[in-house]
């Protein structure tokens, strides 16, 4: 590749050697940026108008492009909101976790308090922007600040140095840019369709084994349950609620997120439960007294934790063998087996026939929920107890072969996008010339 002919020392310690000709300037230099806002929640006639609002949960990171979310305001919601109308083509910041997302406003919209709107001023281009925003993401979290969360303020972010070609070589950066980088989100896109049909296939023998059994030549029976279906005839349906000593659902602390700790006793909340695991990179912590108070959401080894609310809802895992104290907070429902293996339990709840009572017992309006009461009226085919322990060595030893495919097809994403990055680093900072 080409490089400049000649470069100078930025004086910035992330920016390092830049082109000669190049500028050096704060971002609000470049670009006017507008904060979010949020209207009042409680007055109906601030919603449900045609004005996109967004936060950053609407951002998609398999796109730059942002179009809407899931709701939107009314004039007199904006008005509410004393915050502005941003025009298309500007570029959305995530100000608060994860901070340093970014996205392209496909159309006028508003943002929640989140994020901050940064509109190009003359000589900038908008696409050129999102590029080179996009690798400073981990020094924005460096200079973000925050207890409960981490958060950049508006006052950081405009005045954070960087580094300006001229018009037309930004123009002729997003050309290759869009090229290279599509290319590499296609390779993306391909190993993640394999990771979903990887996916599907662990579901489909998971649903298999825990309806019809190992046995091919076993006798069936009907289930009287339309989507079960027929079961081998020795085995039993029964409601759930017949199997545990427990199902009940965690709470937030008194406090909130205000009360989390750096180190303590871990609260699980829906973003930890995953049908491969227990996620613990982003736990909460509280503290030993608000444990104590909290004696009816504890975990224990054996019990199956499932997530009752959002778009996680259904999601699920067993409490292996030597966890740390941990409680659940109201999004999370403790499910403790009476006698009864707590992970066939777990492959019984990841089923497609459990995940489908999941959906057809959903309560809550907008917001997605399952209740208890209906969680232990879900219907399960329950096989004899020798039969479930050899079901079980026969999905770990499927899901252990199959789940090795998928973090091939991981780690190939994690390659591709790293390397998008380094294109994108090597031409916005210009140690690669593409004029």
């Amino acid at each position: 590749m080409k490089r400049y002919d000649s470069y100078k020392d930025s004086g910035v310690k992330w920016l390092g050697e830049i082109p000669s000709h190049w500028e050096i300037l704060p971002i609000k230099r470049i670009a006017k940026t507008y904060a979010g806002a949020t209207p009042s929640s409680s007055n109906e006639k601030n919603w449900g108008g045609i004005i996109p609002w967004i936060t950053p949960a609407d951002f998609k990171t398999e796109t730059k492009y942002v179009k809407e979310g899931d709701r939107f305001l009314t004039p007199q919601g904006l008005k509410s909101c004393s915050t502005t109308l941003v025009p298309a083509m500007s570029v959305i910041f995530s100000k608060r976790a994860p901070v340093g997302q970014l996205s392209i406003a496909t159309q006028p919209l508003c943002t929640n308090q989140g994020c901050l709107s940064c509109v190009p001023l003359s000589g900038v281009d908008s696409t050129f922007l999102f590029y080179l925003l996009s690798i400073y993401k981990e020094t924005f979290e460096s200079f973000s600040g925050g207890t409960t969360f981490k958060e950049l303020s508006q006052v950081s972010f405009n005045n954070f140095r960087i580094s300006l070609p001229p018009i037309n070589e930004q123009i002729a950066m997003v050309g290759y840019l869009d090229a290279a980088t599509s290319k590499i989100d296609e390779a993306i896109a391909q190993q993640q369709k394999m990771i979903d049909l990887l996916n599907e296939r662990k579901q489909i023998i998971i649903n298999n084994a825990v309806t019809k059994g190992l046995d091919p030549n076993v006798k069936m029976k009907p289930s009287g349950i339309d989507w079960i279906g027929d079961i081998p005839e020795h085995w039993e349906i029964r409601k759930l609620k017949t199997i545990v000593d427990k199902v009940g659902s965690g709470v937030t602390p008194r406090g909130g997120g205000s009360v989390y700790v750096d180190e303590g006793i871990m609260l699980l909340r829906s973003q930890n439960v995953y049908f491969e695991g227990f996620k613990l990179n982003d736990v909460a912590f509280i503290t030993e007294a608000m444990d104590k108070e909290m004696g009816n959401t504890r975990v224990k080894e054996g019990d199956v934790l499932i997530n009752i609310t959002g778009g996680s809802i259904g999601r699920c895992h067993f409490v292996p063998k030597g966890f740390p104290r941990a409680n659940v907070n109201q999004h999370v429902c403790i499910v403790r087996p009476r006698n009864f293996s707590s992970k066939y339990l777990y492959y019984l709840l990841r089923s497609n026939f459990c995940q489908l009572q999941v959906e057809l017992q959903q309560t809550g309006g907008n917001r997605e929920g399952l209740t208890s009461a209906a969680l232990k009226n879900f219907v399960l085919p329950i096989p004899p107890e020798n039969e479930q322990k050899k079901i079980i060595d026969y999905l770990d030893e499927k899901d252990k072969g199959l789940q090795y495919s998928i973090e091939i097809c991981q780690k190939q994403i994690s390659l591709l996008q790293e390397r998008k990055q380094i294109i994108i680093n090597d031409v916005v900072t210009g140690k690669v010339k593409v004029v």
